[in-house]
This record gives structure tokens, sequence and C-alpha cells, in this order.
């Protein structure tokens, strides 16, 4: 057997005397067993390098390499991007479920069938971005800003949007269940076959909404407190 050629027996009983020293630990018996240049990267380290490609080299070079890609289904789950600008960015399909996105510029940014799920987004500016299909259910909304935005089909059951904007929002088709929407503006928005199903609006402001075959708005007014 060469120097460099090891048997079974020999790393069975700790000789490691025989392995070549990048190989070894310190003290000795248990060897370091290098990582195959070819071995795929883990999860957490390509979620780390698109983190770092978002922040570092800006939306144009991921919304590039997106493009490039293919528009696969990329893991961002639980990661912090709180006062970010990401104005423009393409994040449909992603998994951003658990992710931060405090007080974020994201004008025109895409998420369509992204799953925001129990993410956080309070006083986020996603003015004229598509939400087509996004799932936001359980999010924290809080004066969250979604004027002028494509929402058609989005999913908002159970999040909690006080103060949240949607004026000349599209909703259509949109479910908004079991959701609080406190003195939410929903001025001009469309809501076309959207659902309210156990929600609560109180004070929200539905001026000139377009509204058909719309499920039963939620209440606007605080049931009155008992003498």
């Amino acid at each position: 057997m060469s120097e460099n050629n090891l048997s079974e027996d020999s790393l069975a009983n700790g000789h490691s005397d025989q392995l070549p020293e990048e190989n070894q630990l310190p003290g000795g018996n248990v060897p370091k067993m290098p990582r195959p240049n070819n071995a795929p990267d883990k999860p957490s380290q390509i979620k780390e390098r698109l983190y770092l490609m978002i922040i570092d080299d800006g939306v144009e070079a991921f919304n590039a390499y997106r493009e490039q890609s293919g528009f696969g289904m990329l893991d961002l789950s639980g990661l912090d991007f709180t006062g970010k600008d990401l104005g423009g960015i393409n994040l449909g399909g992603t998994n951003l479920m658990g992710s931060t996105f405090d007080f974020c510029y994201l004008a025109d940014a895409s998420f369509v069938m992204a799953n925001m799920q129990r993410s956080s987004a309070r006083e986020a500016d996603f003015f004229q971005a598509t939400l087509e299909e996004a799932e936001l259910g359980y999010a924290d909304l809080y004066r969250a800003n979604f004027s002028g935005t494509s929402m058609a089909e989005v999913v908002l059951t159970g999040c909690s949007a006080h103060e949240a904007s949607f004026i000349d929002a599209d909703l259509s088709g949109a479910k908004l269940d079991k959701a609080d929407f406190k003195d939410a503006n929903f001025s001009g928005a469309v809501l076309n076959g959207t659902t309210f199903k156990n929600s609560s609006a109180h004070w929200a402001n539905f001026d000139n909404v377009e509204i058909t075959d719309v499920a039963l708005l939620p209440p606007l007014f605080p049931p009155e407190e008992e003498m």
C-alpha cells in the first residue's frame, strides 16, 4: 500500500499517522474528510448567496440572474430586508415565508404567486406592485401601502392590516377572510368577487369602490359598548 492509500483497518484503528498532514485534525486520531470539489451547495448557502446578491449587487443584477436561470422557484424564507430599496425586484414564485420587509420600498415589484405567509411588511411601500395570486396569510401589513397594486386572487386570510392603503388596488377574486382591516383605506378599489368572511374593518374607507358579486362587506363600525 502506498503512503497516501489508507486501508479501512488503519482508519478504524485510528492510525492517523498515515494521513496526509492537511487531512488530520489537531491531536489526531479522527481524519478530516475533505469536501469534494463537485459537492452541491447546501440550501442555506444558496439562500445566503441570493440574499447577498440582492443586497450587494442590487435589484438589476438579481433580476438578470432570475431571467438567465429561467425564473425557477427560490427559497428566501426567513430573511430580513428591513428598510431596503427593492423597487422593481422580481420575486414572483419565490418562497418568502416569514421574511421581513418592514419599511421597504417595493414599488413596481413583482410578487406574483409568491409565498409570503406570516411575513412582515409594516409600513412597506408596494405602490403599483403586482401581487396576483400571492399568499400573504397571517402577514403583518400595518400601514403598508398597496395603492394602485394588482392583487387579483391574492390571499390575505388572517392578516393584520391596520391603516393599510388599498387605494385604487385591484382585489378581484381576492380572499380577505378572517382579517383585520381597521382604519384601512379601500377607496376606489376593485372588489369584484372579493370575500371578507369573518373579517373586521372598523372605520375603514370603502368610498367609490367597484363591487360585483362581493361577499358581505365586513362591519365598518365596532359594536356599541354596553352601558
